[in-house]
């Protein structure tokens, strides 16, 4: 994680089954809108492949409401399962191990599906005793056992692989690509540039070649062979790897800004040509015999003057935007080696959306439980930047890069469609800010269901602050009744007339059509009135709601009720998100 910049509310998980809510089954004679209600999306992508196809047939709908008409004040949710039908990657609901998570002591968040060991400190990390150093972001430039106090090699990666996969999670590791890595744990500032001081750093490289100390992990020669990590990790996991436990391999993290954050290992800002390069070799290297179907996570770029010149990278003027230099080249390597040695492109987006006054709402921003009504509105709103091509932030990326909206998947996935078709997306590193107030756990819980519903293969967010409300977020979609129940793995069509005040998100299980799961948002800070219209081959009867919002970040059950037919009106409660299980 860095952050360089260059150039609220409540949410309610709804699950429909029988309560005193304020429910109503809407009239035969309730006027119909005659035009089908604005989507909240653009048009629907090229789809991402995920693990598995979709292995549900389209049911025949004999429920037909659609479209209801939004009451007076609020909003209308159409949903109808038989568009848009889509399989949710299970790797969108990740969390990263941080610095806090550490010196609390506390574990990562247990309904998590895919956990991430990566950030500054990685980069530098030295498999062979533990050792790392975090560069500017800590000392600075000191060595330490931040990762693990043993010398037992590779146990740091090893220790948090296995937990993940106790868990039945996904995890990910971070290969140190840089021309050196840490030598030591002694815990001093260090001052002299590793090239000019061997006593502190060890050369890093990606093969073991012909010839080198015939010894496993040796800790007295000066070099660190990541190919003897790679082939350590694959001999403890290759066979214990599924769907759910699987590892996965990122090519090291930020490389753009090496040079700001790891200046003594990289001094001088890298070049397209240079990154490249080490990129083809290290995920050769991994995709050799030990970890050949391993997905390896390429580019990890900070933001977004390094999406588009790797932060002014020496040779950018010369090839271009780097994101598509970089599919580019990544796709004629896969031809020159017969192997495609990147699978996922990899980006970090921590939101730079601010109010008409500058306030940040994440990076530096107000994250105290008292936002002013500015913050939480801007934050709430920001989410839309992932998606939504009629919504412009206000940030120097709309302003200096854009000249308007951000609209980073739909951006991505071009790009990527047209360099590089087949290659996954993921955003490793994200935040919303708002760790303490609900607005934290709204803009969380948007981001989710616009994962799922663009097709994201994997995300893993990153806790800048200790705050309970943007797992209370995750909670919606992974825990809603504190027993670990989640929502459907199949998303279907769910549209609202109005995105600026609500979101919907709806699910289904593979393989189960009687259960629906929506996920509502309100992001005002007023009770929205809603009409919910289904079209679907089942007629459900009941709902049962779970919540959470300003005063509570915990989901509990606040209401279950009857319904006559798969149309209804509903009152969201002021900024929550209402996730309705319709059996």
């Amino acid at each position: 994680m860095h952050f360089i910049k260059t150039g609220l509310a409540a949410w309610s998980l709804i699950i429909l089954s029988a309560c005193n809510i304020q429910v109503e089954n809407i009239p035969e004679n309730t006027p119909r809108l005659k035009t089908t209600p604005t989507p909240t999306s653009s048009a629907t992508p090229t789809p991402i492949p995920t693990s598995a196809p979709i292995s549900t047939p389209i049911p025949q709908v004999v429920m037909s409401t659609l479209p209801v008409l939004a009451p007076t004040g609020g909003v209308a949710f159409n949903i109808d399962t038989k568009k848009n039908r889509k399989i949710v990657s299970p790797y969108i609901y990740g969390v990263n191990e941080t610095v806090a998570f550490r010196l609390r002591g506390t574990p990562l968040y247990p309904h998590a599906s895919f956990y991430r060991l990566g950030g500054n400190r990685t980069t530098t990390y030295n498999w062979e005793n533990n050792a790392s150093n975090a560069g500017m972001d800590w000392g600075p430039n000191i060595s330490d056992s931040y990762l693990g106090s043993s010398t037992t090699s590779g146990l740091a990666a090893a220790n948090f692989i296995s937990s993940a996969m106790g868990k039945n999670t996904a995890s990910m590791v971070t290969v140190p690509m840089v021309p050196f890595v840490a030598a030591n744990k002694n815990n001093v500032p260090l001052t002299k540039p590793a090239a000019t001081d061997s006593a502190n750093w060890k050369i890093n490289m990606a093969f073991k070649p012909a010839g080198a100390s015939p010894s496993f992990a040796d800790k007295n020669d000066g070099y660190v062979y990541q190919q003897e990590f790679i082939n350590y990790l694959e001999g403890l996991y290759s066979q214990k790897r599924t769907e759910s436990k699987a590892l996965f391999y990122s090519l090291d993290n930020e490389p753009g800004i090496w040079s700001e954050t790891h200046p003594l290992v990289v001094p001088q800002k890298i070049s397209y040509t240079d990154l490249l390069a080490r990129s083809i070799e290290f995920s050769r290297m991994i995709k050799g015999n030990a970890a050949a179907t391993a997905l390896v996570f390429g580019a990890v770029a900070y933001g977004y003057n390094e999406y588009v010149t790797l932060q002014d990278a020496p040779d950018a003027h010369y090839y271009g935007d780097w994101l598509n230099y970089f599919l580019t080249q990544m796709k004629n390597a896969e031809v020159k080696y017969g192997k495609r040695l990147l699978d996922v492109l990899d980006v970090h987006f921590y939101t730079e959306n601010r109010t008409s006054d500058g306030t940040a709402v994440a990076i530096n921003g107000a994250s105290d439980a008292y936002p002013v009504e500015s913050v939480i509105s801007a934050r709430v709103q920001a989410p839309r930047s992932l998606w939504d091509a009629s919504f412009v932030e206000n940030s120097w990326i709309s302003r200096d890069y854009l000249n308007g909206p951000v609209n980073l998947l739909p951006s991505l996935k071009k790009k990527i469609s047209q360099s590089y078709p087949g290659t996954k997306l993921s955003i490793s590193e994200y935040s919303y800010g708002g760790e303490n107030h609900i607005s934290g756990a709204i803009a969380q819980a948007d981001a989710l269901g616009i994962f799922a519903r663009e097709e994201l293969f994997a995300a893993n967010y990153y806790e800048l602050r200790e705050g309970a409300y943007p797992y209370a977020a995750f909670d919606m979609f992974r825990n809603y009744d504190g027993m670990g129940s989640k929502v459907g793995d199949l998303m279907v069509e769910g549209i609202t007339t109005d995105h600026t005040k609500s979101s919907i998100y709806a699910y289904l299980k593979k393989g189960d059509e009687t259960v629906m799961y929506l996920v509502a948002i309100n992001k005002t800070s007023a009770k929205l009135p809603v009409n919910i219209g289904i079209n679907h081959s089942v007629k459900f009867s009941s709902a049962s709601v779970y919540q959470i919002d300003e005063h509570e970040a915990v989901p509990s059950n606040t209401e279950n009720f009857k319904i006559d037919a798969n149309k209804f009106n509903y009152i969201l409660p002021p900024y929550s998100v209402s996730t309705i299980l319709l059996k």
